[in-house]
């Protein structure tokens, strides 16, 4: 069902591009500095031009930027690749692009955006740590959830006639299965403590799918056409849950609704 990929293909971009900037910055560094630390620009009193100075301190301020960015780059790098997702697919379906967007990381109203459909507005809860959480409704489709704090992974239950189950596997690997009950359903696997940018979504033909963060914020997916637009709203709300929320994910989560409104 999924097929397996390398981290290195599926990590984010930027760390790799801050330890390529900063090896660029530093393979142009050191050589003016060598350069300064040479008799061959000196004057007769050992004094280097006045440019060559300016070059040479810039060349300094250079290599000591570089070498702070490499060390951050080093601990970003290993944490994308921590992150990156190992299930994916080649290629993905084209269908209905869906957005999930909050004012900001931690605010409790927001909106979806669904292709061909009305914007609707999201109202979440807080956790007793103060950050965003379910149970959240998007006005408009009564749609609704809410996480119960159980021992392990549940199901969710979206009524008439939505419904999102999971079943556990190893490693602490959840299959998750979410069904519009009107004959299409989607698939994904998720770590319970994977903070990954993207997940895979699979539906009864094989094809491919994705939901994927898009800012610190803000979810986007593309989503079969035929998927029931409750489904859809309710497919981001879950995930965003998991990806907001990977490391408290230990419990379990319930959901309840009904698609309309759209």
């Amino acid at each position: 069902m999924w097929a397996r990929r390398s981290r290195l293909a599926t990590a984010r971009r930027g760390p790799f591009w801050l330890l390529l900037t900063a090896g660029v910055v530093a393979g142009l560094s050191v050589p003016m500095i060598h350069l300064a630390m040479t008799d061959r620009w000196r004057d007769a009193e050992g004094i280097l031009p006045e440019n060559l100075v300016r070059l040479t301190v810039l060349a300094a301020f250079g290599l000591i930027v570089a070498v702070l960015a490499t060390a951050a780059g080093v601990f970003l790098v290993l944490g994308a690749l921590g992150e990156a997702p190992t299930d994916d697919v080649e290629h993905y379906g084209g269908g209905r692009r869906v957005d999930l967007a909050w004012t900001d990381r931690y605010a409790t109203t927001g909106r979806t955006t669904l292709e061909d459909a009305p914007d609707a507005r999201v109202a979440a809860g807080r956790d007793t740590q103060g950050r965003r959480a379910l149970p959240a409704t998007v006005a408009g489709t009564r749609v609704a959830a809410a996480r119960e704090r159980l021992s392990a992974p549940a199901d969710y239950t979206v009524t008439d006639p939505v419904t999102v189950t999971a079943h556990e596997g190893p490693r602490g690997l959840v299959d998750w299965t979410l069904d519009d009950g009107r004959g299409t359903t989607l698939r994904w696997r998720h770590h319970v403590a994977d903070r990954v940018p993207r997940l895979t979504l699979i539906d009864a033909h094989g094809t491919g799918w994705w939901v994927r963060r898009i800012g610190r914020a803000a979810l986007a997916a593309e989503v079969p056409d035929e998927l029931d637009p409750a489904a859809a709203r309710v497919l981001l709300l879950v995930v965003d849950d998991q990806l907001t929320n990977a490391r408290h994910l230990r419990s379990a989560m319930a959901a309840s609704g009904a698609g309309g409104g759209d």
